[in-house]
């Protein structure tokens, strides 16, 4: 069974990382490098540092909109077309 890439699936790629990398201590170790399953453990930890990184990004730009927002303010000249 493999608790990290459930925990990835789950949405917890912060306790997945953790597992992956707990993982790739020992599967090289035990199976070596090259091993199918030692391949798989590295795509997986991969997957949940991507993850995470994706969720900073937004995170930051998130932050960031309502300051940008506030910054450009809105043209007096701006009309807004009502359908008829």
């Amino acid at each position: 069974m493999d608790v990290g890439n459930n925990l990835y699936q789950l949405g917890r790629s912060d306790e997945a990382e953790l597992m992956g990398r707990e993982v790739l201590v020992q599967r090289p170790q035990k199976l070596g490098p090259d091993h199918p399953h030692t391949l798989v453990a590295m795509e997986n930890l991969a997957n949940s540092v991507r993850e995470q990184a994706q969720r900073y990004q937004a995170d930051s730009s998130e932050k960031e909109a309502p300051s940008l927002h506030s910054s450009r303010s809105m043209s007096p000249s701006l009309v807004l077309a009502s359908p008829r």
